[in-house]
């Protein structure tokens, strides 16, 4: 019988599980929810945070469920969760007692071209 023993070598090109992912993978993780968003006809779309799991596949991050600004974060460069649905053109208010998410499309002003 064959027995495989690592090395500290093997062991270093591992990514540890405290390592963040990079963005680009993070953000395709969204991209379910994107793709559900855009497609959707109607200027509000109501989802609980199961049925934002079940489109995603993966649990929602902890804070989530606690923080309104994980929904709302306007930061910059934006969360890679809020660039989901803000590529969508929608924006997201969170209802963290009935854990649940309105996304309402946003307004896209245009100034008359003067001619």
């Amino acid at each position: 019988m064959t027995r495989l023993v690592s090395t500290a070598a093997d062991q270093s090109e591992r990514p540890s599980a405290a390592e963040p992912l990079p963005a680009q993978v993070q953000i395709f993780a969204y991209r379910p929810l994107l793709k559900y968003l855009d497609q959707r006809f109607a200027d509000t779309v109501v989802l609980t945070f199961t049925q934002i799991e079940d489109l995603l596949g993966f649990a929602l991050a902890a804070e989530a469920s606690m923080q309104e600004t994980w929904w709302t974060d306007g930061g910059e460069p934006p969360s890679v969760q809020s660039a989901a649905w803000t590529k969508a053109q929608r924006s997201a208010v969170p209802n963290l007692r009935a854990r649940s998410v309105a996304f309402s499309r946003v307004v896209v002003s245009r100034t008359p071209s003067r001619t």
